[in-house]
């Protein structure tokens, strides 16, 4: 619309007033030049304002005071799976400290099992796991692995043992292996590591057929790759670390029909290869999970409302039944 206007004015200049057509011309490639250098500008802007919101993030982390509840704790994570306990959990997020998420919630998730939290938008599920990561600290009641309150345990051992699979992976502009063992050492990780979680996250053979293999880069965060690929890269990055508790968080929400059934024969293969060596929590909205999953856990504002496996929860014709409806 915009060049349209000015080759219009041009032509008007050239006609009514006898202006040079070189004179009009310098002028057209200027404007022109400029058009396109505020328009690269303005689709910059948003990216600014998001550079500028995670240099805030990063800064806020790296000047933690010294009696944040990151820096707590001092007992290891379990070497082998543990016990999971929410008891009379109550939380609201301090940005809404009047919107109670968690209403008393108390729940257990045996070791080693694996376990679908499922309910609305709203009800709480997510937080369970932000919970989990110590993320944000309970207003009321208490989180236990094994025998041990949460607070108890380093922060920084738990993070190690508990590995999540968010709804949007980020990769970076690297390759597929560092992509994989992104925030590891080289002395933390060998190259079967990297083969071992590939494979059980399904993508090893895709990986195998890429130009480098494993050393291919990924241009632009991983532009080429298909939603379903991107997420079972990162499943391989939560593998590869040996979690002792796995979250996948809406892990499919995004997907397609194909991928999220690609995705979920992954989770399959994984559950059958670590059965009873970690504990996995399945948050999530679609059924075909939730079949997948040896217990099913119903939540809604803020409180367990059923509890039980997929068929028996099915049978009831209660709040899972109207959940799937």
């Amino acid at each position: 619309m915009i060049i349209a206007l000015i080759f219009y004015y041009g032509a008007h200049i050239i006609f009514r007033y006898n202006g040079k057509f070189s004179d009009v011309l310098s002028v057209f490639t200027l404007l022109l030049f400029s058009i396109s250098n505020a328009h690269i500008i303005i689709g910059m802007i948003p990216q600014v304002s998001n550079s500028k919101d995670s240099a805030h993030r990063v800064l806020r982390l790296s000047n933690l005071p010294n009696d944040s509840h990151e820096q707590t704790g001092a007992h290891p994570f379990p070497l082998m799976p543990a016990e999971i306990t929410f008891r009379s959990v109550v939380f609201s997020y301090p940005a809404r400290p009047h919107i109670p998420i968690l209403r008393g919630l108390s729940l257990t998730v045996p070791a080693g099992q694996c376990v679908a939290i499922v309910g609305s938008s709203g009800s709480g599920k997510s937080t369970i796991a932000a919970l989990l990561q110590r993320l944000y600290e309970p207003n009321g009641g208490e989180i236990l692995i094994g025998y041990r309150p949460l607070t108890m345990l380093s922060t920084r051992l738990l993070r190690q043992r508990l590995a999540i699979v968010p709804q949007h992976p980020t990769l970076w502009d690297a390759s597929v292996a560092e992509n994989i063992t992104y925030g590891l050492s080289e002395e933390q990780v060998s190259v079967e590591d990297i083969v071992r979680a590939a494979a059980l996250a399904g993508i090893h053979e895709f990986v195998e057929s890429l130009p480098e293999g494993y050393n291919t880069r990924l241009s632009g965060g991983g532009e080429g790759l298909s939603a379903g690929q991107a997420q079972r890269v990162a499943i391989a990055r939560a593998l590869v670390r040996r979690p002792r508790v796995l979250i996948l968080d809406e892990c499919t929400a995004n997907l397609d029909a194909e991928s999220a059934k690609t995705v979920k024969e992954s989770v399959v293969r994984l559950l059958g290869e670590e059965k009873g060596r970690m504990t996995v929590l399945i948050i999530t909205h679609a059924e075909e999970l939730m079949r997948i999953a040896q217990r099913v856990i119903v939540v809604g504002e803020g409180r367990i409302v059923e509890e039980g496996t997929y068929a028996e929860l099915r049978a009831l014709g209660g709040e899972f039944s109207k959940l799937l409806e």
